[in-house]
């Protein structure tokens, strides 16, 4: 079962028992892109073809198609086109690289890669950059530390979590993993 949450960009979103985006509604096309990405925790390429067509076919605010981007991303990511999510994760930091949203996607992409100095680095990026969604960044960074035996990192990221959305169930699971001896 996978842990790592998938954060996109610039609208809140819904915690899924697995995972939780943040993604953009911009109208039209890209609006149903977000729907896709919304909605569908496994994706399939009729959701990729939605977004594709909302970017090849509407005009958007720089910040909306960069959005697009990272909604595509997602729905790449979640169908193992890891090569193809980055290049959209690019895509969108050269249209606006100051969205942290963008940089905790690309760290859950380098989770997936097994990257796990790398997914910190760019999670580390989207916290600097003031992220939506900063309880995910912090609850993403823990499972990236805890990769790298790194556990009291992990379970202040957790903790952190925990105080930025303390009614988080899935942050409370991995708390109650650990137990706090003093010495």
């Amino acid at each position: 079962m996978n842990r790592f949450i998938v954060v996109g960009l610039a609208c809140f979103a819904m915690a899924l028992p697995v995972s939780a985006q943040v993604t953009v509604i911009g109208g039209g096309l890209a609006e149903d892109c977000y729907i896709a990405v919304k909605a569908d925790t496994r994706p399939g390429r009729d959701s990729e073809q939605v977004c594709t067509q909302a970017l090849e076919n509407e005009t958007m605010t720089r910040k909306n198609r960069a959005a697009t981007y990272v909604n595509r991303g997602i729905v790449r990511m979640r169908l193992e086109a890891y090569d193809r999510a980055d290049q959209d994760f690019t895509r969108a930091a050269a249209l606006k690289d100051d969205l942290g949203d963008i940089y905790v996607n690309r760290g859950v992409l380098k989770f997936y890669q097994a990257d796990y100095q790398g997914a910190i680095d760019a999670i580390n990026t989207a916290l600097e950059l003031e992220t939506s969604e900063p309880h995910v960044a912090y609850y993403n960074r823990a499972l990236a530390k805890e990769e790298l035996d790194d556990l009291t990192g992990a379970y202040f990221d957790f903790l952190a979590a925990s105080e930025l959305e303390p009614e988080w169930e899935l942050v409370q699971r991995q708390l109650d993993r650990f137990s706090v001896s003093g010495g």
